[in-house]
């Protein structure tokens, strides 16, 4: 099976992004300021996937 394939996708203030084996988006902060919120963005992502019309990861 071997490591995941990473590919960066974009960088921000904020955050980089990275695609993880084409399929799902890691998020990591880029500075101690942006980990809070990047932390309360995971908390709000389960009860937002209700919401959105495209499949995500932790919806029931």
């Amino acid at each position: 099976m071997g490591p995941p394939r990473r590919v960066p996708i974009g960088s921000g203030w904020d955050s980089d992004a990275v695609l993880v084996d084409g399929r799902w988006v890691e998020r990591t902060a880029r500075r101690p300021a942006a980990e809070a919120g990047l932390r309360r963005e995971a908390r709000l992502l389960p009860w937002l996937a209700a919401w959105l019309p495209l499949p995500c990861r932790g919806r029931s």
